[in-house]
């Protein structure tokens, strides 16, 4: 398990190919999840523990702007979507 947001699809590509050269069965799972529970989770966690990551607004804009989303004709992925 590779825990990453392989934002890209290059990136997913290149851990794909290195996945399949060794014999694993590779599946991306991708959360779709809204922007605005994005930011309203990431500002209830920001400094509630020693350990958290913290992503500045201006972090997170720059990473919306360069996310390619997994398309639907690419291979190996599923899509969970939160209800409603």
């Amino acid at each position: 398990v590779v825990d990453y947001s392989f934002w890209s699809r290059s990136q997913r590509e290149d851990y794909r190919s290195l996945g399949q050269a060794h014999g694993a069965t590779v599946e991306v799972v991708y959360f779709d999840t809204p922007v605005t529970e994005i930011r309203r989770r990431l500002a209830e966690r920001r400094g509630a523990d020693p350990d958290d990551f913290l992503v500045s607004d201006e972090l997170f804009d720059g990473y919306l702007e360069g996310f390619e989303p997994p398309s639907p004709h690419e291979p190996g992925v599923t899509t969970i979507r939160p209800p409603g």
